[in-house]
């Protein structure tokens, strides 16, 4: 059996069916860190999974995300080599699932030690007047946020179990996510610009709320 089984993946995307409902005329975004978490885990028989979920997706759409990750052996740092992976996200179909959740499995998680993961999410947006028609203003913004969290594998310690993870989760911790204020506004792109998201572009507020995590969200799902 698969540590984390086709079973409980199913039942994390039958709790992404409850999550929060989108309004057309703007709202936030969220980009989470769903697993691993700030645990000590068992050894799995075949790999460790990392989890993200995009919370309201609607709104990723025409801001060409893309999350990246390395996870480093704390416990090996001179001759353990860094663990690479990045999701592209720009030609995601966002309204297939709500939340969206971005997966992957890598075996190399299962040795035991102390790891960090480091996890970057990037995406990009306009202003109002981006592109008048004169080609003044700054075009297209670049944006990126970046945090770590630390876990452990260790025999004898929890085995892996997403949904009992998120279900007893009631913090927010900030190095698990971003949120981003999408305004409901979208820009025009020309050909001429550094962009492949189609011919539109997003615009999001200069300012965002602190993010409370798809934890506790799955948490309550789970207690139904």
């Amino acid at each position: 059996m698969r540590l984390f089984s086709r079973a409980a993946w199913a039942m994390v995307a039958s709790l992404a069916c409850l999550g929060a409902v989108v309004d057309a005329a703007g709202g936030v975004l969220e980009v989470d860190l769903v697993f691993p978490r700030n645990e000590t885990y068992a050894p799995p028989t075949d790999s460790m999974p990392v989890v993200f979920a995009f919370q309201n997706a609607a709104f990723a759409q025409y801001l060409n995300h893309k999350i990246s990750y390395t996870v480093r052996n704390q416990s090996d740092l001179a001759g353990n080599p860094i663990l690479s992976f990045n999701h592209d996200l720009r030609w995601a179909n966002w309204s297939s699932h709500e939340p969206y959740l971005v997966a992957a499995f890598h075996e190399i998680l299962k040795t035991e030690g102390r790891w960090r993961l480091t996890w970057s999410v990037n995406w990009q947006s306009c202003e109002e007047d981006s592109f008048p028609a004169l080609g003044s203003g700054r075009g297209l913004i670049g944006n990126d946020s970046t945090w770590s969290v630390d876990f452990a594998v260790e025999k004898g310690a929890q085995a892996v179990d997403l949904v009992a993870a998120t279900a007893n989760d009631k913090t927010c911790p900030a190095e698990l996510g971003v949120a981003i204020n999408v305004t409901g506004k979208t820009v025009k792109v020309p050909s001429s610009a550094n962009w492949s998201g189609g011919d539109t572009c997003a615009v999001v507020a200069s300012s965002s709320p602190t993010p409370c995590t798809l934890m506790q969200e799955y948490g309550t799902a789970a207690q139904v």
